[in-house]
Parts: structure tokens; sequence; C-alpha cells
């Protein structure tokens, strides 16, 4: 298991490579710093007029872990960052807040469903709602998700 130190390691270079990607595309971007930070990655059009707010998740496995329940349907892009162990360059999947909504709620439900069929009650507890690479594949590269937001 990664120690917190390297899972804050991966996630900072997960924010920098977002970055990177959209200023190599022409849009002024930047990492917010801090350890309660409401933004991990602010993306700005030319002339200052609409600024997106992003959310980036990176590890080195070939998941990610979103939260408790599935984001609220919004534009709001989310950015999975998968960067491999052995040095290859990282690969992005882009989605909205809607679309991956739209991909981890199937799974929560039929959970739910599950739980309640076996312990006759409704879950209440914490969920785990992760993002499998395979579920995101679609998503790979779609800055354009961005790229519309900003224009």
């Amino acid at each position: 298991m990664a120690s917190q130190a390297e899972k804050y390691s991966v996630g900072m270079a997960g924010e920098h490579f977002v970055v990177a990607e959209l200023l190599r595309r022409g849009v002024s971007a930047s990492v917010t710093m801090g350890n309660a930070k409401r933004a991990d990655v602010i993306a700005v059009n030319t002339d200052s007029t609409k600024v997106v707010i992003i959310e980036v998740k990176s590890s080195k496995n070939k998941e990610w872990l979103v939260g408790n329940t599935p984001p609220q349907p919004s534009s709001q892009p989310w950015i999975f960052v998968h960067i491999p162990a052995d040095g290859s360059p990282p690969r992005y999947f882009v989605l909205t807040a809607k679309e991956l909504h739209d991909v981890l709620s199937p799974g929560d439900a039929e959970y739910r469903r599950k739980f309640h069929a076996k312990h006759g009650v409704e879950f209440t507890g914490k969920g785990l709602c992760k993002i499998k690479m395979v579920e995101a594949q679609a998503f790979e590269n779609t800055w354009k998700t961005i790229l519309d937001q900003i224009a």
C-alpha cells in the first residue's frame, strides 16, 4: 500500500501534468495550493472572462477513488490521470460531473440494491465510488470538454 507521502506526490504530479497539457493547448491554467483547497486546477480563457474549476484525480493504478457517492450532475470537469509506474507518459480521461454521474450511478444503485436485499435495510453508511480505466476509456483525451467551456 502506498504511503501518504507517495499518494500526495502522485496527486500533485497529476495536477501539474493536467496544467501542462492545458497550457500546451493554449489555455491559461494553474494548480491551486493548500491543504484545504476547494479546487485542484483552475483554467481561464484568454480574456479572463470565463473560469473553469477542474477536479483532478491521479493514480498509478487503473482506477481512481471518486468519493462516497457519484457526484451530482453538472458541467464541472473531472480529469483522471493515470501515471504509469514504469515512467511511460500519463494518460488523461476527461469527463463532466454529469458523465461521471452517469457512469457511476448504475454501480452505486446496484450496490445499494444488493445491500438492501442482504440486510433488509437501506445502506446509510459511507460508500466507496471508484471509476476504473475501462469505464473511463471512452473519455480519453476529450479535452474539448474543457476547451468548449472556456471558449
